[in-house]
């Protein structure tokens, strides 16, 4: 428990004075190049009119494959980390949740948007277009800003579902460690 609370902490300390990592080493990056190049090579192949599922179904296999290799690369670095002694296992694991936070952009985006809205409608909806990938031509005021509200919600319970896989692996080696 204190592994994962000190982790949260720094990460949450490294975001807020430091903001996001330069865009050659965010991880949120490498994976959008890794769909754009998969999205490529899917529609060399893709039918230009009517029902492509051949496509549809390589597409969800290119994104569980690119899922995949986050999760694997995600848990040997986690495995790495957790070898070390407590105090440096917990700067390292801090370091590596940093990229999931975001806190900082995301409250400086909810921001945004909301300043936007209080332009106009249109304003708001170019804003959270910023935040969102779905089509928010046709939303209202009030979907506007929930979307807004849920898009900050998800990034919290993406945090917090990994800080308890940190706190569950590091109770195993000190379960393992007392035998």
């Amino acid at each position: 428990m204190l592994l994962s609370l000190s982790a949260l902490l720094l990460a949450m300390l490294i975001d807020r004075w430091l903001g996001e990592p330069p865009v050659r080493w965010h991880p949120v990056v490498w994976m959008g190049h890794y769909l754009g190049w998969a999205g490529r090579r899917l529609q060399r192949g893709a039918r230009p009119s009517g029902e492509d599922y051949r496509s549809f179904w390589l597409g969800c296999l290119a994104w569980l494959g690119g899922a995949a290799m986050v999760w694997q690369a995600a848990l040997a670095l986690q495995a790495l980390a957790l070898a070390l002694p407590m105090a440096l296992a917990g700067l390292v694991l801090g370091f590596l949740l940093k990229p999931m936070l975001a806190w900082r952009m995301l409250r400086t985006e909810v921001q945004a948007v909301e300043q936007a809205l209080q332009q106009s409608l249109a304003a708001g909806r170019e804003r959270l277009s910023w935040l969102v990938s779905r089509d928010v031509s046709a939303f209202s005021a009030v979907i506007v800003a929930v979307s807004m509200k849920a898009g900050a919600r998800a990034r919290l319970i993406a945090l917090s579902t990994a800080s308890s896989v940190v706190n569950q692996r590091h109770s195993g080696r000190s379960a393992r460690g007392q035998e």
